[in-house]
């Protein structure tokens, strides 16, 4: 019989958990979710752990201790050889938070980044942000998700949004890579209208892909909250008087290409067009998938088809579409429980969703 793991604390298993979800591509929080991580544990050739010991581990772990080898066959899905080197990182992140000043949640109006944000102390807070840009990528998301969750708690956190619009780690880790689409900070929209303001689409084609993701960002949130007008006048400026070309849309990164081109049905809606206008550009849109899909890895088309289902769903496209939509990413939904397969796009996004900061900030309201 495998050895029982005994010393098993509440911080590492919170880690663990994270990063096998990250993995995985979605949350755990049901017995179907359970048994296709443990088929795909078993098809990948990590070893068998069963849908029950799964679900006792996900959804019971205050009740459960589990066994030495169900952890070695998680971890090595994640990444690291045993438990112990697993615990050796989480060590490595627990002296980073320390340095750092990052307190747990409950403590957050004590922690280092918030007292600076909350005083306008931002000298400690450019040295900090500059000696993170030849860092590993976790310690840059434990600072990114501090900016976020300090914001969430401070009166005008627009007053920082303009001080660090322009400053490489604050766009690249916190408006960029840890983007929420639910827009929880007060005055969100407004740091997207600092971060693009110095954005001239003119200059370069990094320039033309930062106006493309942040104009993309803020349509998106107007329209699906039917602030209508505001949206309306962004859409306007993309798709009427189009700053872009077919040739430069293909040399910016795919996600800010890919919004780009399924919101276009956004301001279809906005503008009332033409029905077989609409038709048409829906049968494009599902080719260009078709075209791009060999030549992106797995996490990016799940990224895509997320985007694209979701323009979809709030456009109101008809099954028909949704139904090829989901034939084209077939490899992907391998990925997935297959019960969920037959099910509305609407229900079936939460499998999909790849945002980084809504999977260690959940928001179960997201639109």
């Amino acid at each position: 019989m495998s050895k029982q793991l005994y010393s098993f604390d509440d911080y590492s298993i919170f880690e663990f958990k994270e990063l096998l979800i990250r993995k995985l591509g979605f949350k755990i929080s049901s017995k179907i979710d359970c048994l296709k991580l443990s088929e795909i544990l078993n098809e990948e050739g990590f070893g068998m752990v069963s849908e029950s010991t799964l679900y006792r581990l996900f959804l019971k772990s205050d009740e459960h201790k589990p066994f030495k080898n169900t952890l070695k066959i998680l971890c090595n899905y994640i990444g690291f050889d045993d438990w112990q080197q697993f615990n050796e990182f989480v060590d490595e992140i627990k002296n980073f938070k320390i340095k750092n000043g990052i307190l747990p949640l409950t403590d957050i109006q004590k922690s280092l980044m918030f007292q600076c944000i909350s005083t306008k102390s931002y000298k400690p807070l450019n040295s900090l942000f500059e000696a993170l840009v030849e860092t590993e990528q976790w310690s840059k998301n434990i600072i990114s998700t501090a900016i976020f969750d300090s914001l969430l708690h401070v009166k005008r956190p627009e007053i920082f949004l303009k001080y660090f619009a322009n400053n490489n780690f604050v766009r690249e880790e916190f408006f960029e890579k840890g983007v929420d689409p639910t827009f929880r900070i007060k005055n969100y929209e407004i740091g997207f209208q600092y971060y693009l303001e110095n954005t001239n689409p003119n200059n370069s084609i990094v320039d033309l892909q930062n106006y493309l993701f942040g104009n993309t960002i803020l349509f998106r949130n107007y329209f699906l909250k039917k602030e209508y007008s505001k949206s309306a006048e962004i859409g306007k400026n993309l798709y009427e008087f189009p700053i872009i070309n077919e040739k430069e849309l293909e040399l910016i990164f795919i996600f800010p290409r890919i919004r780009y081109l399924a919101y276009r049905l956004f301001y279809f809606n906005l503008i009332k067009a033409n029905p077989n206008l609409i038709e048409d550009y829906i049968i494009s849109l599902l080719e260009y998938c078709s075209k791009v899909n060999p030549t992106l890895n797995t996490v990016e088309r799940k990224i895509i088809f997320h985007t694209i289902a979701e323009a979809f769903v709030y456009s109101s496209v008809s099954k028909s579409y949704q139904n090829q939509l989901k034939e084209l990413f077939f490899n992907e939904f391998k990925k997935i429980p297959q019960s969920v397969i037959n099910e509305p796009l609407r229900k079936i996004l939460p499998y999909f969703e790849s945002n980084g900061l809504l999977t260690v900030r959940p928001n179960l309201n997201l639109t």
